[in-house]
């Protein structure tokens, strides 16, 4: 009760508004891997052909900043090697925009002070709003294990390509969480939201151009500046090459963070002013 009082009725109505938007984000990403899974199929069907491409992906500097660090030959860790960052950005931004939809704009068109003359506690908006976006990306997740699993590629490294663009989903949506309470309108809190997942494409991208080539010749270790970045940590993560669940631990703390600094913010606030 109290400052959550009505959280679950806002979470339908906001489901009821965004039923086209978020479901079109969500078919789109998943289509996506879809495409990269196939694609890879068909491409690299034999060992010969994985080694040369592993070995271009960890020795191509370009590569490395739009693709990320190479993770081995296993088929799973080369396309998610290949789909992670478009996914992850994708889900990032589809996140970021729907919790500034649920807030600010709320806030910016008025709407916000009509549900808040009724029986809605001061927490609720701002609660459905993450609610909402963290179960569209979680959903996001899933579907992208799903596509991974028909295509041949089950078990924990699927899960953990999911849960690494999932906890992407969430850094970003805590992150907008914090500029909707910053900024006065929703544009600029989106484009303050869009320019920290900028800085953290940014960030990985010099860790990753830093990284250093294993011995193999077909993995590349990042280097400190990617282990900065949101969008680094789901690489980090290295689904299908070391599946290494401990580094998920980083978004979901940081988005828990984050969260905890918007509710201080918008208790400390009016409805309708941004800090």
């Amino acid at each position: 009760g109290g400052a959550t009082t009505g959280t679950a009725r806002l979470v339908r109505v906001a489901a009821r508004r965004d039923r086209v938007v978020l479901p079109v984000w969500i078919v789109t990403v998943t289509g996506l891997a879809a495409a990269v899974v196939s694609t890879f199929e068909s491409t690299v069907a034999d060992e010969a052909a994985r080694v040369a491409t592993a070995q271009f992906s960890a020795s191509n500097p370009l590569t490395r900043v739009f693709d990320g660090p190479a993770a081995g030959t296993e088929l799973g860790a080369m396309i998610m090697v290949e789909a992670y960052l478009i996914l992850a950005v994708l889900t990032a931004i589809m996140s970021l925009q729907a919790v500034t939809r649920h807030t600010r704009l709320e806030e910016e068109t008025g709407r916000a002070e009509l549900v808040g003359s009724t029986a809605v506690g001061r927490e609720a908006r701002l609660l459905a709003a993450l609610l909402l976006t963290m179960g569209a990306a979680l959903v996001v997740g899933a579907a992208i294990t799903t596509v991974l699993t028909a295509g041949g590629h089950g078990g924990a490294g699927a899960v953990a390509a999911g849960a690494s663009i999932t906890a992407t989903g969430w850094v970003f949506a805590a992150v907008a969480a914090v500029t909707a309470q910053v900024m006065s309108t929703a544009r600029a809190a989106n484009a303050t939201a869009g320019a920290v997942l900028a800085g953290a494409f940014v960030l990985r991208a010099v860790g990753d151009l830093m990284g250093t080539v294993e011995a193999s010749g077909v993995e590349v270790t990042s280097a400190w500046p990617s282990w900065l970045s949101p969008l680094g940590w789901g690489q980090q993560v290295r689904p299908y090459a070391d599946d290494r669940w401990w580094v998920l631990a980083l978004p979901v703390l940081t988005a828990l963070a984050l969260v905890a600094v918007a509710a201080v913010l918008q208790a400390r606030r009016d409805v309708g002013l941004g800090m």
